[in-house]
């Protein structure tokens, strides 16, 4: 597992470019809540993998680009273009 909240967020966005799930879904606390951009936000592992998989279950990868990150306790913010 990773060391820090920056790290982990990292290594699901990894396992997010080879679309597995399961793997990403190891670094995702089950009490998470997930906001994605102007969605509404979800909770725990069922909610986020229903947010992204319709966007991504139909794609063998995915290449996430991040402009930024920034982290503070264990909360991660990212921009992407």
């Amino acid at each position: 597992m990773a060391d820090t909240p920056l790290d982990t967020f990292l290594s699901f966005l990894k396992a997010m470019e080879k679309i597995d799930f399961e793997t990403a879904m190891q670094y995702v606390d089950e009490d998470i809540e997930y906001i994605n951009g102007a969605a509404p936000a979800v909770r725990g592992h069922a909610g986020v993998t229903g947010t992204l998989e319709p966007f991504f279950g139909a794609l063998d990868e995915n290449d996430c680009i991040i402009e930024r990150t920034a982290a503070s306790g264990d909360t991660v913010f990212c921009t992407a273009p």
